[in-house]
């Protein structure tokens, strides 16, 4: 009773510090990827509330932007750091038979107690995937992984809260391959579809900076 009590604190907490600073944090990256000329725009919840609550969702506990995985470099890291975010985890996937083969595939960064996860986009063979993780082992740091696939259209500037943002000019298709044919619709016990996940033995995640949330 008192975990679920002080699990309710927290995220009324942190769902504060999105309507607060929400759109600071969107107009810091913007800065960043003009200044890197790297574009980043909105994904998953972040977008979803965006186009069908033209705001955050009301229920969100933190924010999704995206990027292709070949922009994120030394620059854009530095840039990170210089306008006040925090790097707090690296998600990686490693290969089982090649150790060495890794790729960083997800960041978690803090500005302002704010968590944004920034997920890193492939374009590989003529398809784009980021690389997600569900069931993690948090005894051994590891996760399983899939990847997850959806071509973008290219992207065009939205209005979001007084501000330009870059979205998917297919948003609505993403949302509807992410969410469902009925995704207008807020369902509070919505649960994600089924995923394909690699075998252990071939790829897995690691988390580096630890778990959040």
């Amino acid at each position: 009773m008192i975990k679920k009590f002080i699990k309710y604190v927290e995220g009324r907490v942190k769902r504060h510090y999105i309507r607060k600073y929400g759109v600071e944090i969107l107009e810091k990256l913007n800065e960043i990827s003009a200044s890197t000329g790297k574009p980043v725009w909105l994904d998953y919840g972040t977008l979803l509330g965006a186009y069908r609550d033209h705001g955050f969702i009301p229920h969100d506990i933190d924010m999704d932007v995206a990027m292709y995985a070949k922009d994120f470099d030394y620059a854009f890291e530095r840039a990170l750091y210089d306008r006040g975010f925090k790097i707090l985890r690296k998600f990686t996937m490693i290969d089982a038979k090649n150790p060495e083969n890794r790729r960083v595939t997800e960041i978690t960064v803090k500005y302002k107690r704010v968590q944004t996860d920034i997920f890193f986009k492939f374009a590989e063979e003529g398809k784009t995937y980021g690389i997600l993780w569900t069931d993690a082992d948090k005894d051994r740091n590891i996760c399983k992984v899939y990847r997850d696939f959806f071509d973008y259209t290219g992207f065009e500037e939205t209005d979001f809260l007084g501000i330009k943002v870059l979205t998917p000019r297919n948003t609505k298709e993403f949302l509807q391959a992410k969410y469902g044919d009925d995704f207008m619709t807020p369902l509070p016990n919505w649960q994600p579809p089924k995923k394909v996940y690699l075998p252990l033995e071939e790829y897995y995640g690691e988390s580096f900076g630890g778990w959040i949330g």
